[in-house]
């Protein structure tokens, strides 16, 4: 999934996606530029979104929650007084132009982007913050998220750079979620507990199977496959007493000039057999969307070139185009999926109403599921829509969406 690149999609960006000078582009800045004293708040912005998430959670079979951390770079710009406030948070001159953000996505067992329900940024006391910390507490953000669900156990999808056993730990204490973790044998803090590595990685294999490495690999890799359960000391003793599974994954011979794949993947959820250690594999490997959407955050919305004139106005409108970019960027991965879920999982009513009244105009399909609505939507934006073709261009998804919502303006006013 390749996101258009910056100079193709400049006018996908909010406030523009509201349709230059109209009242949904003013209502836009109004909300935004709101003065630093103002009590609205991101969560504010983010909360119709997060209830919709939660509605679409509570009818998983499996949710995977995968905490994630980025930093936006913002362009100086002369105009941009927001960016120059943020000096305010920042610990150096290095950081001034840049905003930490945290979020959890929320997937489920196959992959379908169900939502970002949690977005916050860090504040500037907490930069020099330990790496550790700001993972604990994406923990216990999914553990909230899965307080507010009903007999749904989300399970924590983490690409693990700092010991473990702490957030093992902590995953144990808050008892409402499991973890999954990939994690460096050097990262082990004992010799025991990587000799215990090392004994996994002897062991026969269990089972080999071949995966499609996409960006930036783009090959196929042989794996073998192993599963053992291990035990780890809790944090700060000795002793071990966390009984935890790990899911070997090594690459036999990877191609002439190409690193070997090796991962450790540790785990509170059983593995009892191929099929469970299979799972837990699939599982981590759907942390790759959360890459797409923060390039469709990063390139597709430009959120480096946001003109805000206030600083506190810089976290709304990034909160604002992440929810935009996780819609486009969700629309694009199930524009690929037969059928998919109905076309109301991502489109309102009104939207639905344009895209059949422009199927109809255009002699194509009725939208009757998530597929066809995209490819309508993508078909508005200029895509042939060929049989041999897998899936619409990225580019054509934006304007077929920067088309769609002025429509949905005329059906609420009642035109069109």
């Amino acid at each position: 999934m390749n996101p258009p690149t910056q100079s193709e999609s400049q006018k996908a960006a909010l406030p523009n996606d509201a349709g230059g000078a109209s009242p949904a582009m003013l209502a836009h800045q109004r909300l935004i530029d709101r003065p630093a004293r103002s009590q609205f708040e991101p969560e504010a912005v983010l909360a119709p979104h997060r209830r919709r998430t939660l509605k679409r959670l509570q009818d998983q079979a499996a949710v995977l929650c995968l905490p994630t951390e980025t930093e936006l770079k913002f362009a100086e710009d002369p105009y941009g007084w927001g960016i120059g406030l943020m000096a305010k948070r920042a610990p150096s001159e290095d950081a001034l132009l840049t905003l930490r953000m945290h979020s959890t996505v929320a997937v489920d067992g196959n992959g379908m982007p169900l939502g970002v329900p949690q977005i916050r940024f860090d504040p500037a006391e907490r930069r020099a913050e330990p790496k550790i910390e700001r993972w604990i507490r994406g923990l216990r953000e999914c553990a909230v998220l899965a307080e507010l669900l009903d007999g749904v156990r989300p399970l924590a999808v983490i690409d693990c750079d700092v010991d473990p056993c702490a957030l093992f730990a902590e995953q144990r204490r808050l008892r409402a979620i499991d973890l999954l973790a990939r994690v460096t044998r050097s990262r082990i803090p004992t010799r025991e507990a990587r000799t215990a590595f090392d004994a996994v990685r002897a062991a026969p294999a269990g089972a080999a199977l071949e995966i499609y490495l996409e960006r930036p690999w783009a090959r196929a890799a042989q794996l073998e496959l192993r599963w053992q359960t291990v035990r780890l000391p809790t944090a700060g003793a000795g002793t071990y007493s966390v009984p935890l599974q790990v899911v070997h994954a090594r690459e036999g011979t990877p191609p002439k000039g190409a690193k070997r794949l090796e991962w450790f993947l540790l785990t509170s959820s059983p593995v009892r057999s191929q099929g469970d250690a299979e799972r837990i594999l699939r599982y981590y490997r759907l942390r790759g969307w959360v890459g797409d959407w923060q390039r469709v955050l990063r390139v597709g919305c430009t959120v480096a070139r946001l003109r805000c004139q206030w600083a506190e106005a810089v976290d709304l409108a990034v909160t604002a185009n992440a929810v935009v970019a996780w819609r486009l960027t969700a629309m694009m991965q199930l524009g690929q999926e037969k059928p998919g879920p109905p076309p109301e999982f991502l489109f309102s009513d009104l939207e639905l109403r344009a895209l059949q009244d422009f199927a109809k105009a255009s002699r194509l399909p009725a939208p009757a599921n998530l597929r066809q609505a995209v490819l309508t939507m993508a078909a508005w934006g200029g895509s042939l829509n060929r049989h041999r073709l897998p899936s619409p261009g990225s580019l054509n998804i934006w304007n077929g969406y920067l088309r769609l919502e002025p429509a949905e303006e005329l059906y609420c006013r009642g035109g069109f």
